[in-house]
């Protein structure tokens, strides 16, 4: 089976950012299928080229399309760079040869409607991945608030669930507000975030030298280093971690490290220096290849989100990270994620947007080292069992062989 793509944000393992689709896909084509992905030369978090040669699995193949680099400049700039990709993501998906099935991913979701006319025009169903709650997630924000674009977009989303053939979503917490919407149960299916266990346990020498050269350049020997990972934009709610920053600068053994990219670095770290953080670095984005050397000098890990409800049904892909490289979580989200950790018992909750209980459990882990290396080793236990992305690619295997069955 052929299955085309069209994600403007796909990343492969040499790449800073989520990788959830190349990891999930190398999986697919291990197994006999064939993906060809439509994407941008620009990686996201950072919004330059993609340079690093790369090399991918038999079977799956990359084209890219030049995009405008305008991707951190602006709202509209962002938006001008979405609908450019999707024009000529739309065009190119027309001559991709031999396609059985068309797979559209949200966000960002205008890159849906090229997914759809290509399987439209080529007369092949349409799969519809929904990672993002959208409009909802803008519209909680206050990023969408004009009355006649929340109609609208609210009209596109609705025909975006009544058109695909199949729905996937990558949290349970997206389930019951789907159907809410109108959408079948028997429509929705679920591939988890989650993450490549192995590629975080049994640390290599390479990643054991990556690390010693981590802790000398950041100058982090003999402190105890909070972690954070990932995208840095206004629904990560890290003003909440340089507040707790602030309020532990007396303890100069405590070092935050917040690795990653996005619109917002530049006021944050405006904030750091009017603050006089000298207890937080800020490091560029990393690679996925190069997380596991990362978050290997972590004491502790954070995961932040804005205290809106919503964000209650996400699953950050930083958190399972985090767990399978063993190391305890302290989580300011609730909802499904929350679940997960304390099932497994790899870390601890605390209230969104609240910086003084921050700041003291992120006290408390210093305090109690042993506690947070035993929390540590069963989260990643626990997503051994029940989150490694090779059982994720399973499910998806199983799913492509229900509309092979169908289409024979």
């Amino acid at each position: 089976m052929h299955i085309l793509a069209i994600h403007q944000l796909f990343n492969s393992s040499a790449q800073a950012g989520s990788t959830r689709h190349y990891e999930l896909f190398s999986h697919v084509v291990a197994c006999g299928h064939e993906i060809t992905v439509i994407t941008s030369d620009l990686t996201y978090l950072s919004g330059e080229v993609a340079t690093k040669e790369e090399e991918f699995p038999k079977g799956l193949t990359i084209l890219r399309i030049k995009t405008p680099r305008v991707l951190h400049k602006g709202f509209l700039w962002r938006v001008y760079a979405f609908l450019y990709f999707t024009w000529f993501a739309f065009w190119k998906g027309l001559f991709v040869s031999r396609v059985d099935l068309v797979w559209g991913t949200s966000p960002p979701i205008f890159q849906t409607l090229s997914a759809y006319l290509v399987a439209l025009c080529r007369w092949r169903p349409f799969v519809f991945e929904v990672r993002d709650l959208w409009p909802d997630f803008a519209i909680s924000m206050k990023v969408l608030k004009n009355p006649l674009l929340i109609v609208v977009a609210k009209i596109y989303e609705k025909m975006s669930y009544r058109l695909a053939n199949r729905i996937i979503i990558n949290s349970p917490g997206f389930q019951k507000h789907l159907i809410a919407k109108g959408v079948p149960a028997e429509k929705l299916s679920l591939i988890p975030n989650g993450v490549l266990v192995d590629d975080f346990c049994g640390v290599s020498l390479e990643a054991e030298s990556l690390s010693a050269t981590f802790m000398e350049s950041w100058d982090l020997a003999g402190k105890y280093v909070v972690v954070y990972t990932g995208a840095m934009g206004p629904a990560n709610d890290l003003i909440t971690l340089l507040e707790a920053a602030e309020k532990l600068k007396s303890n100069e053994k405590i070092r935050f490290v917040l690795i990653g990219g996005g619109k917002e670095v530049s006021a944050l770290e405006k904030i750091a220096a009017e603050k006089k953080l000298t207890n937080l670095l800020f490091v560029s984005p990393l690679s996925k290849d190069q997380m596991p050397a990362a978050l290997a000098i972590a004491d502790l890990c954070v995961a932040t989100l804005l205290p809106i409800p919503l964000f209650d049904t996400t699953y950050p892909n930083k958190v399972f990270d985090y767990m399978a490289a063993a190391k305890p979580t302290l989580l300011g989200i609730d909802g499904v994620i929350r679940e997960v950790v304390e099932v497994a018992e790899a870390g601890l909750f605390v209230e969104p947007g609240n910086s003084s209980l921050l700041a003291k459990k992120i006290e408390f882990f210093y305090k109690h080292p042993e506690a947070g290396k035993e929390m540590g080793q069963k989260g990643r236990a626990y997503v051994r069992e029940h989150f490694d992305r090779r059982l994720q690619g399973e499910k998806l295997v199983a799913l492509l062989s229900e509309f092979q069955k169908e289409k024979s």
